[in-house]
């Protein structure tokens, strides 16, 4: 009798632990699942985030500063953007000092990523010329001509070789370009004597 007593008790011991570690690997697995699908969520979440972060801005390419980020020029000042293998082969068209459209965002690190960047087409028809006389230089990339008695200002980003033995009251002609906000781009500068 003590035998059968010790084998039952036994035997009730072993479903205990059978049914205990079924049930938590039940939930372990439940959990599992869970944690999953949180995590899927908050990706899905910061992907979305990522996606709703995104900008476009017209800008004027300066040119690449290493092998993983460009330099643009845009209204209020110079944006260092981050490439990715898709972005680096689709600026190999594009030349320094021309007008873009690009499409970025923040990423995590306080960075701005490339997401996708486009020449703008200038038409030869949108392309003036005109003579007037030098005002000065502005700053490194901006000068003043007098043209018809209106002081106007021009663009380049190489502005130093466009000016090199220009001195300010000489009469200059002048190609350039405007766009659709009103910026002038200067094509070329020459002195007439």
């Amino acid at each position: 009798m003590k035998r059968i007593l010790v084998l039952v008790f036994t035997l009730l011991m072993v479903v205990s632990l059978v049914s205990g570690c079924i049930n938590s690997k039940i939930e372990s697995e439940d959990e599992n699942k869970d944690r999953l699908e949180n995590e899927n969520e908050v990706e899905n979440t910061e992907d979305n985030e990522i996606i709703n972060k995104r900008n476009s801005q017209t800008g004027t390419y300066v040119g690449q500063v290493d092998n993983n980020s460009i330099e643009i020029k845009v209204d209020n000042g110079f944006m260092v953007l981050m490439l990715n293998d898709e972005t680096r082969n689709s600026i190999e068209e594009i030349n320094e000092g021309d007008e873009i459209d690009f499409v970025y965002y923040k990423n995590e690190n306080d960075q701005y990523v490339l997401v996708s960047i486009i020449k703008k087409d200038i038409d030869e028809e949108v392309k003036k010329s005109s003579t007037g006389i030098y005002i000065g230089q502005l700053d490194n990339f901006s000068i003043e001509i007098q043209i018809d008695n209106v002081s106007k200002v021009f663009i380049n980003y190489e502005m130093e070789k466009l000016i090199n033995g220009i001195e300010q009251g000489d009469k200059v002609e002048i190609t350039y370009t405007e766009n659709e906000q009103g910026q002038l781009s200067l094509e070329s500068l020459k002195k007439i004597e």
